[in-house]
């Protein structure tokens, strides 16, 4: 791990590696959406048509507004970021940050642990590797805070836990899997609701503009949510059917992937 430059700011300090770079904020500094030109300029200048990753080396206080990273979340080749810290005061903050980003977001206690991930997850992007093998039959099981998630090759099977509420925000978490598991590729999203929770159907304006999710089916085997349902329907762009039978749910995701497949969008 040569350094090629470092660069100080108001802000702090960056240094600028092969396939990284990393970022140390002053004392008791902001960081806000002034930093974005700063970084887009950065990725222009030493990561031209290459994949870089953000390490925040955060050895010292400062505030983060997690606004910041809708905007950080649009460069191109800035694919990951990661946050070092040793602060276990500092998991609730850097948990409420990762949810604004859009791409794979990491945290990790030793800065070398983090050079390390970034080191290999660049490479693995450049080589085209980074999406695991999904099968239709085995699923790959995921659990975070507000579900799990099965995801196969054709579509995601998501179940939200009890009590919980889905609100705009929310969704970045899943893109961030998108990104991980389906990369380009066409998928479904399957809510499986086997628990009482709440929706705020604003969220779907959002879920809309993923290019590469086709439909969104719910499957309501007890019909508790099914009027709750149909109002989500309205605020979603693309098809959204409504199933009382999972199998039946997984069968029309895969109908959506065949080409000879036309959804009705009405």
């Amino acid at each position: 791990m040569s350094k090629s430059e470092f660069l100080e700011f108001d802000f702090g300090q960056v240094s600028i590696f092969n396939d990284h770079i990393i970022v140390v904020m002053d004392e008791d500094s902001t960081v806000q959406n002034e930093l974005v030109p700063i970084l887009q300029d950065i990725a222009d200048t030493y990561f031209k048509n290459k994949p870089f990753v953000y390490i925040a080396n955060r050895i010292n206080n400062y505030a983060v507004d997690p606004l910041i990273y809708k905007a950080v979340s649009k460069i191109n080749n800035l694919v990951g970021f990661a946050v070092v810290s040793k602060s276990p005061n500092a998991q609730n903050q850097i948990s409420i940050e990762s949810r604004f980003y859009d791409k794979e977001f990491k945290q990790f206690k030793e800065l070398q642990q983090a050079v390390a991930w970034a080191s290999d997850y660049t490479r693995s992007i450049k080589s085209n590797s980074k999406y695991p093998t999904l099968s239709d039959f085995e699923p790959t099981l995921i659990e975070i805070d507000i579900c799990s998630i099965q995801v196969y090759k054709s579509y995601s099977i998501v179940n939200i836990k009890e009590g919980a509420t889905v609100k705009p925000g929310d969704e970045a978490i899943f893109k961030r899997l998108i990104a991980e598991y389906y990369g380009d590729k066409p998928f479904v999203y399957i809510s499986h609701r086997v628990h009482s929770y709440a929706i705020d159907p604003i969220i779907y304006k959002e879920i809309s503009k993923i290019e590469t999710l086709l439909g969104y089916a719910v499957v309501d085997e007890k019909s508790k949510m099914y009027s709750s349902a149909q109002v989500e329907k309205l605020f979603y762009d693309k098809a959204f059917e409504i199933f009382n039978d999972l199998d039946e749910a997984k069968e029309w995701a895969k109908k959506m992937l065949n080409d000879d497949f036309t959804p009705n969008l009405c």
